[in-house]
């Protein structure tokens, strides 16, 4: 993500690494045109690394999903590749995309906010999954009646584990955990995991969930297995003034 790529908006800027170590530049794509639609957040991809998506919700304005493509070189393109969504519950007009993530093969969850447009509304988001097929295309077999809510109010991220079984979900209220199941309905797993407001966060690859809290200066890691979501001893950690967050995790 380059931050006004093009001087007027943000871009996507694909690079390529070489045998020698080398990083060489294979060009950029325009995230979207004028500060209503336009991207700012991390794109994500599907298992096959061909798809990325981002779902942008601007001012309570504007709300999208934008789909990306790689080409034969690398390079990121825009797609045409369409979300189809849900309709709303009773008493809202549509849904917003707030923010999404992939699985590691081709399903994506996106956090579906009720409104009333223009303007957001107070209502908890809620969390939908959706199928990619061979084009990109996005659609969802789930309704407003199969959606659980999130607890933790406004979403500032969603990651899914790598082996694809868990939903972790940040936001201004905490840290909350669901069973991820594929093309079904994501299901209740914890409840919130901590109050602290979380802005970032990663899994590893055996099953540590770190999540780190900007406001409160805390680094919170948790053990996430089939049972329990339980704090690792120490934590959480105090970092001075913390902006974001890297976990490496070597493929086992």
């Amino acid at each position: 993500m380059e931050f006004d790529g093009d001087c007027a908006n943000n871009t996507y800027e694909s690079f390529a690494t070489e045998p020698s170590g080398s990083v060489g530049n294979l060009g950029v794509v325009n995230g979207g045109a004028g500060s209503f639609n336009g991207v700012y957040l991390p794109a994500a991809f599907l298992g096959n690394n061909q798809f990325a998506y981002e779902a942008t919700n601007n001012s309570c304005m504007y709300s999208s999903v934008s789909a990306f493509e790689r080409t034969p070189s690398g390079l990121l393109t825009s797609s045409n590749a369409t979300t189809t969504l849900p309709d709303p519950p009773d008493g809202y007009r549509a849904y917003y995309p707030t923010m999404l993530g992939a699985d590691p093969t081709n399903h994506v969850a996106i956090a579906l906010w009720p409104v009333n447009p223009p303007g957001c509304s107070t209502a908890p988001l809620q969390i939908g999954v959706f199928t990619a097929d061979s084009a990109g295309n996005l659609t969802t077999t789930d309704t407003s009646a199969t959606m659980p809510s999130t607890l933790v109010g406004d979403v500032d991220d969603l990651k899914i584990s790598p082996a694809g079984d868990m939903l972790a979900v940040a936001g201004s209220a905490g840290l909350q955990v669901f069973h991820f199941n594929g093309a079904s309905s994501v299901t209740e797993y914890t409840n919130l995991l901590t109050s602290d407001p979380i802005s970032e966060m990663f899994w590893d690859r055996s099953n540590h969930l770190f999540a780190l809290s900007q406001s409160s200066n805390k680094l919170h890691v948790f053990n996430v297995n089939g049972s329990m979501a339980t704090e690792a001893p120490g934590s959480p950690y105090v970092i001075n003034a913390p902006i974001h967050l890297a976990v490496y995790s070597p493929q086992q």
